[in-house]
């Protein structure tokens, strides 16, 4: 039978959270966003004008909560566009370049993982950090999750898709209660919502990863809605998900999950070899 675990239960991305909901997307800005990524990335490099415009909303906080990695992403895009279109010594060039120059020179690197999921649209989690145990801690953020031992530091990637959109974190201490239970476990569920496999579809995925020592490992993935709309505006996460799933621990070790939707959806991790 299931029994009563220690479950300890940090919200590490609640700044994110309450940047996608504290401050509405715009029409205009959720139009901007239609027209560069619903149709895939490809798209950017035919729109240099409405990257551009896009990338300074979301520098200056107009229309949609202030990111700078989203805003310098598309105006890199935004120039290397206007350059393939209109040639090195057209003014539009020329006012793409000093944009770019003044307001994100130096600031990112194209061949960073965050910079470059941001440039096909991913919105990734902010930069967060939790403690594993004394001495060992783990950070989540647009660049992926970085694990910190005594031993050295290891960096991981995050699941990426154009378009995908986190909207929830947390992390989970499954705290051992007795000498026979399996050592303290570390676990990152994510929400993410990402475009669905037919145009005007969206899916909202469910990820749990483990820390076990260095490693980061998925463990479950979960496609918890299917359903008709746009990526643009955020969805709200629907009730039933919105606070994460309901874990205990079997009486073989297994790591039971569940959430209180109709009809309800679960399943179980298996203990860690």
């Amino acid at each position: 039978m299931p029994r009563r675990a220690l479950v300890l239960i940090t919200l590490i991305l609640a700044p994110l959270v309450a940047s996608l909901h504290a401050q509405e997307m715009s029409e205009e800005v959720a139009a901007l966003h239609r027209v560069l990524f619903a149709g895939g990335h490809n798209q950017v490099f035919h729109h240099p004008t409405e990257s551009r415009e896009l990338g300074l909303r979301y520098l200056d906080g107009n229309g949609v909560a202030p990111n700078e990695l989203m805003g310098c992403a598309l105006l890199f895009l935004s120039e290397g566009a206007t350059r393939m279109t209109a040639g090195e010594d057209h003014p539009a060039t020329d006012i793409s370049e000093r944009l770019f120059n003044e307001r994100c020179a130096g600031k990112y690197s194209a061949k960073d993982q965050g910079f470059a999921q941001a440039t096909c649209g991913t919105l990734g989690p902010q930069p967060q950090t939790f403690l594993l145990e004394p001495g060992s801690w783990a950070e989540i953020g647009p660049q992926g999750v970085a694990i910190d031992r005594p031993s050295g530091r290891t960096q991981h990637v995050l699941p990426n898709s154009c378009g995908l959109q986190y909207v929830f974190a947390r992390h989970v201490t499954i705290v051992p209660e007795t000498v026979d239970d399996p050592p303290t476990r570390h676990l990152i569920e994510t929400l993410s919502w990402m475009r669905g496999g037919a145009e005007g579809r969206r899916n909202l995925q469910w990820l749990v990863f483990e820390i076990v020592e260095s490693t980061f490992e998925v463990r479950v993935a979960e496609m918890l809605v299917q359903e008709n709309g746009s990526l643009w505006p955020p969805p709200s996460i629907p009730e039933p998900f919105k606070d994460g799933a309901t874990f205990t621990v079997t009486a073989k070790g297994l790591l039971r999950w569940q959430f209180d939707s109709d009809p309800p959806q679960g399943g179980t991790i298996e203990r860690v070899p």
